[in-house]
């Protein structure tokens, strides 16, 4: 029941860090695990904690996993219009 704090970083092509992106990152997760909540450190924002996406602020947004009792992966992927999707895999135990 472990929580796993995922940060998406929005890159350009070159891996460099864009801090003015506010894309809308889009989660989904599969696997041995639920997505327990999102943000993205912007104070003032009303998006809720529990959705399923989070705009990015500076260029960032967080991503919170819990595993479940079973051991097994857990699979994140997030998306957004415009950007490469990534994901990434965590073995739970």
């Amino acid at each position: 029941m472990d929580l796993s704090f995922v940060t998406v970083k929005v890159v350009d092509k070159d891996g460099t860090p864009v801090p003015w992106a506010d894309n809308l990152i889009k989660f989904k997760i599969t696997g041995a695990g639920s997505l327990a909540g999102v943000d993205n450190g912007n104070q003032i924002s009303h998006e809720s904690f529990k959705g399923k996406q989070r705009q990015a602020f500076h260029g960032m947004a967080l991503a919170i996993l819990q595993a479940k009792q079973k051991a097994g992966r857990i699979v994140l992927e997030a998306t957004s219009d415009k950007l490469q999707s990534a994901s990434v895999v965590i073995n739970t135990r």
